[in-house]
Formats: structure tokens, sequence, C-alpha cells
């Protein structure tokens, strides 16, 4: 679980890295850029947001976040306790919102909660590092670009995701795949994940269909 920590006072993003750090992988920066440029080329599950940034809004980068990743969960962080203010976190889109100073001990129960309740809206959705599927949708997107996948394609993939690191036969694949195409013959299966390699840049740096010589495939993101 990977949270990044947007907020420009130094002894507070320390405190927070250090009570977060046990049960998380943590990334802090200081500025609205950098937000932007670590989104850009990282995923995170949540983020933890200051409003007042040297650089700009809080706000603003919110929505421009959400841009990027509409899924991702977000915290505001602010000193800011009107209500107006915190009326207007929630219609932007926040999940939940902490007043300066705060425990470090409700923080982390906050995103306890944030994390526990996306987790029951996302129980049809699958996430790799670059990859994340709607099983509901039946989408895919690929380093946060659309990928457009035939049935099959899909099919095999969402096989993968929900079976990573484990040896998945050509057998049980091409049983799988009967359901969808009476007509699949015995090179069917090689042609399809020829396909889903192709649209996924499966190649370096990043690796996900690995072949199991004499067995099948294995899916992994490392």
């Amino acid at each position: 679980m990977k949270i990044l920590i947007v907020e420009d006072d130094l002894k507070l993003k320390e405190a927070m890295t250090i009570a977060l750090s046990d049960d998380y992988e943590v990334e802090t920066v200081d500025s609205y850029i950098d937000a932007v440029q670590y989104q850009s080329y990282q995923q995170f599950d949540i983020i933890l947001l200051d409003i007042n940034l040297p650089d700009g809004d809080g706000r603003q980068l919110a929505q421009r976040l959400c841009q990027m990743n509409e899924k991702i969960p977000f915290l505001f962080i602010t000193a800011n306790d009107l209500e107006k203010d915190i009326i207007q976190g929630y219609e932007l889109g926040c999940q939940d919102y902490i007043t300066k100073p705060f425990s470090v001990h409700v923080l982390k129960k906050k995103i306890e909660v944030i994390i526990r309740n996306q987790n029951k809206q996302e129980s049809h959705c699958l996430y790799s590092k670059h990859i994340y599927l709607n099983s509901d949708e039946k989408k895919c997107f690929v380093n946060q670009e659309e990928c457009f996948l035939t049935v099959q394609e899909f099919t095999i993939l969402e096989i993968f995701m929900k079976n990573q690191k484990k040896v998945m036969t050509r057998e049980v694949l091409e049983e799988i795949l009967l359901k969808n195409d009476e007509g699949l013959d015995k090179n069917s299966l090689s042609v399809y994940i020829k396909r889903l390699r192709d649209k996924i840049h499966d190649e370096k740096p990043y690796h996900y269909i690995y072949t199991v010589f004499g067995l099948g495939y294995m899916f992994k993101d490392e």
C-alpha cells in the first residue's frame, strides 16, 4: 500500500512519515509541481494533501490529480477549520478532512477507514503497478491510458491479475476461454497471449506475463 504525502511543513511531514512507515510505503513531496510529476509515473493508493502549498492551491491540485486518476482517494490536511472550507473539500471529492494540529493516531485511523471503504467499493477492480482493470465496466487502463481489449484478451488478463504470481496452466486457461469461444483451437491461446502482450506493452522495463515452459504462464509486476 503506497501513500503520497504532499506537505511543505518539514516537521509535520517527517512526523507523518515516521508514523505511517511501519504499515505503508510512504513517499513525500512538498510542492504542487512535484506532486503532479510523481503521480504521472507512479501509482499511489491514497494521497494526503495539504491545501496551502508554496506553489499552488491544494484544492486545484486535487482536481488535477483526479483527472489523472479519478479512482485515487485523497485526504485534505489544512489549518482551515471553517465549515465552508470543509464542505468545499468534500465537494471536490476528498474522502476525509483533518485540521492542524492533529494526532497521528487519528490520522492513521482516518486512513484505515478510507482504505477499508475503498476496498469495498473496488472489489471488482484489479490493480498492478501500471495496470488497472475494472471488471464491471470491462475497461483496462495501462499507465493511465485506456487499453482496448477483446472479450478473450480481457478474460485472460483478468484471470492473470486475480492469480498474480501463480502458474496458470494452458489447460485451465483454454477451458475458461472455451466458454466465450467454442471455436477455440490449440493455437488460439498463444495468439491471444501475443496480442495481449502487445496491447499492454509487455516488454522491458515493465514485464508482466511470463512463460513457464511446459506448464503455462505467470503474471508478475516486478
